[in-house]
This record gives C-alpha cells, sequence and structure tokens, in this order.
C-alpha cells in the first residue's frame, strides 16, 4: 500500500512539472520574449539586417544507429534572416534560458543549383534542402508557423508563410517548379 501511494505521488508530481513547463512554454510564447532574443540576435550579426525578415529555424537529422530499430537523432537551431536573393542563418546554442551564438553563414540564390522543398504544405511551415553545383546539402531549414520546445517558443505564422513563399519563389526560379 505505501509502495501505491508513493507511485501515485510520484506519478503527481511529474504531471505537476509536465503542466508547470507547458505554461512557462505558452506565457513565453504570448510575450514574444523568445522571438524578441532572436530578432537581437540577427540584429547584432546580420549586416543586412533591417532588409530582412527574421524566423526560427531547425533542422533535425536521424542517424541509423545499427541497431534494429534504433536511430540518434541530432538537432541545430538556427535565428534565420532572409531577403528575396540571401538567407542567413546564425547558429544558435541554448543554455538554460539564455541563447548563446556565434557567427552566421549565409547562402545567395546564385550558390543554389538545386533545392527541395520537402514539406511546404500548410501554408504556414516549410522544411527545404537547398544544394550547391557538386550536389552538396549547403543548408537544411525547417521552419514552423509555432514553435514549442524547451528550450523556445515562438509564434512566427506571418514570417513563416513568408519563407514559405520564398522558398517556392526559389525553387520556381533555380529547378523550374515550385516543388523541388
Amino acid at each position: 500500500m505505501i509502495f501505491l501511494v508513493g507511485f501515485l505521488v510520484f506519478i503527481g508530481i511529474l504531471i505537476y512539472i509536465g503542466v508547470s513547463e507547458r505554461r512557462e512554454q505558452t506565457k513565453r510564447m504570448e510575450s514574444g520574449e523568445d522571438k524578441k532574443k532572436i530578432g537581437e540576435i540577427v540584429r547584432k550579426v546580420v549586416p543586412e539586417s533591417d532588409n530582412c525578415t527574421i524566423v526560427y529555424a531547425t533542422y533535425t537529422k536521424y542517424e541509423n544507429n545499427g541497431y534494429a530499430k534504433g536511430y540518434t537523432m541530432y538537432y541545430w537551431y538556427y535565428a534565420v534572416g532572409f531577403t528575396s536573393e540571401r538567407i542567413y542563418c546564425v547558429p544558435l546554442k541554448f543554455v538554460d534560458k539564455d541563447i548563446f551564438y556565434d557567427g552566421y553563414f549565409y547562402v545567395d540564390k546564385s550558390m543554389v543549383t538545386r533545392m527541395k522543398n520537402l514539406l511546404c504544405t500548410d501554408n504556414i511551415s516549410c522544411t527545404t534542402e537547398l544544394f550547391d553545383n557538386t550536389g552538396d546539402v549547403i543548408c537544411h531549414l525547417e521552419v514552423e508557423g509555432k514553435h514549442y520546445s524547451g528550450n523556445i517558443s515562438v509564434k512566427q505564422e506571418t514570417e513563416s508563410a513568408a519563407f514559405r513563399a520564398l522558398m517556392i519563389q526559389w525553387a520556381r526560379e533555380i529547378n523550374g517548379n515550385g516543388i523541388g
């Protein structure tokens, strides 16, 4: 009986922690706190930041780890500023609720010889891969209208839709179609 009571208390604590964390994420999203931090970072490091639309992007890579059904997931996080001709990517690192960055890289439309728009389906979200003339991936970006994670909570429907439209436009010009 004591074991059962202890187990129920443990489950109750886990539920309380989960609900508290979700409430904190929603509060940060509604206040725009994380979105402001991303914007500040882009404005600090990107030369054309006054002319850029800013979004938060991720990249998740799944790699088979050699076991029957096992895989390893790798995550990358970016603050992205984009114009009609260039995408600036600022790699991010998170420590607790602090966001750190170290430089940036950019991709000019002229550098891209092929692209895949993997999931540009719902008028807001877009997952795209940009390739150079050797066939190597320059970058892979996943941009969503709303993003919740333990690290960041961002509501960016308008900016995400603009990124999606740009990637479809680039695909039309580079691949000859809007799909990729």
